[in-house]
């Protein structure tokens, strides 16, 4: 069985045109929605009408993919982890995030360049860690943290312009105080 390969290079980067970090988290209830994928871009999200957007600030936000290869059995998968921090404690965010740990979620991470990837599209993410902690000193985070963890046979997908403008359509307009 012959397997795909390469068909393109990659040239240094020239100038320095990008930020990292997460804007925002968009999650939705885990499910068969004819999302399309093709080539690692989402073209459509198919039938998905509701989803939560969840606005981050700071440097603590990240989507980090990690490719498990495995030579003895010839197999491979990469882990998806979104970490977030959410300043403030309170009991509605406290129950809508463990909530949210405990289900089998579809989760968009929103770039600080415009891109828009999905994470857990085959098999759903699922809560992986979590705090709520008060800090010890004045300037510590009174937050929670929270990680949601994938494992699917690809990268995440990135959202082409017709998707990203379906997942603004699905934001459920209901916000933790």
């Amino acid at each position: 069985m012959a397997c795909d390969f390469i068909t393109k290079g990659k040239k240094a980067t020239a100038c320095m045109n990008s930020v990292g970090g997460v804007k925002n988290y968009y999650f939705a209830l885990w499910g068969d929605y004819g999302i399309t994928v093709s080539a690692g871009e989402v073209s459509s999200l198919g039938t998905l009408a509701q989803v939560f957007k969840y606005e981050v600030t700071g440097n603590a936000n990240s989507l980090t993919e990690t490719l498990n290869p495995s030579m003895e059995n010839m197999t491979a998968f990469v882990t998806q982890v979104a970490s977030a921090t959410f300043q403030g404690l309170n009991k509605d965010l406290q129950v809508q995030l463990s909530l949210l740990a405990k289900s089998r979620t579809l989760v968009f991470e929103e770039d600080y360049n415009g891109n828009i990837k999905l994470m857990g599209l085959t098999n759903g993410a699922y809560g992986s860690a979590g705090t709520a902690v008060t800090g010890a000193a004045k300037g510590d985070l009174s937050g929670y943290t929270i990680e949601l963890t994938a494992e699917e046979k690809d990268y995440a997908p990135f959202l082409a312009s017709a998707a990203k403008t379906a997942l603004y359509a699905a934001v459920e307009d209901v916000y933790v105080s």
